[in-house]
């Protein structure tokens, strides 16, 4: 049995290994960013970089309009004029003996806010988490299938407009002053091994009265930038 189980443990690093070179591969010849990236830590606890296989954007000012080609957008509080951003993850399985201990949101903030520091939450979608289409994007509002702040797939509609979420945050975190870093959310209690997530982040006290947002790039920007779950697991 225990040989069994190390037979396990190591086929799967070297899945891994053998997977992260050939989607590397295939992430470059079609410069998409969907496909899982996987790193891995050669001590007691490797850890995986899978990336976003869909995001986008809603904005309260313009509830039909999709982003869902846009490489960056704001988490924006302002009365009536609140945006906030959307990502779905795709959590692969764990063979057996293999634990995940660690589970964290990653997303690149390109532009801080301007005058000071907002707490961006990360709110579990509570319907329609695997339904919600990211969408083409463009100038005009959403098509058939595609998501807005009005619509999780066109013609049908959130429950609540702006996205049907929890109440309370998963986790919070702190935009600070500073251009160009990342932030990171612990979302550990709401991942799943096997099972697809969706968080979407928004500015924890919306509607201010003068525009306070940051804007975070989005997985169209590119390969070194795109939003990220970095998972980790505990090796026996």
């Amino acid at each position: 049995m225990a040989r069994k189980r190390q037979a396990q443990i190591v086929g799967f690093l070297i899945f891994v290994f053998v997977f992260s070179v050939s989607e590397a591969f295939a992430l470059f010849l079609s410069n998409r960013v969907f496909v899982q990236n996987i790193k891995i830590n050669v001590a007691a606890f490797p850890s995986i970089k899978v990336f976003a296989s869909s995001d986008t954007a809603f904005d309260q000012d313009d509830v039909e309009e999709n982003f869902g080609n846009v490489d960056e957008e704001d988490v924006s509080s302002k009365d009536g004029q609140n945006r906030r951003l959307a990502f779905r993850f795709d959590i692969p399985t764990l063979p057996t003996g293999v634990t995940l201990v660690g589970c964290s949101l990653n997303l690149f903030m390109n532009e801080a806010p301007s005058f000071e520091s907002r707490s961006h939450g990360a709110y579990r979608f509570t319907l329609h988490e695997n339904e919600w289409g990211e969408g083409a994007g463009g100038p005009d509002e959403a098509e058939v299938g595609e998501s807005s702040w009005q619509w999780y797939a066109r013609p049908d509609e959130w429950a609540t407009p702006g996205g049907d979420i929890s109440d309370s945050p998963i986790a919070v975190a702190a935009t600070g002053l500073e251009d160009e870093v990342w932030q990171a959310w612990d979302v550990t209690a709401d991942c799943a091994p096997g099972e697809t997530r969706s968080w979407l982040i928004r500015d924890t006290s919306e509607d201010a009265p003068m525009t306070r947002d940051a804007e975070y790039n989005l997985r169209e920007d590119g390969f070194a930038t795109a939003p990220y779950l970095l998972l980790t697991y505990q090796v026996p």
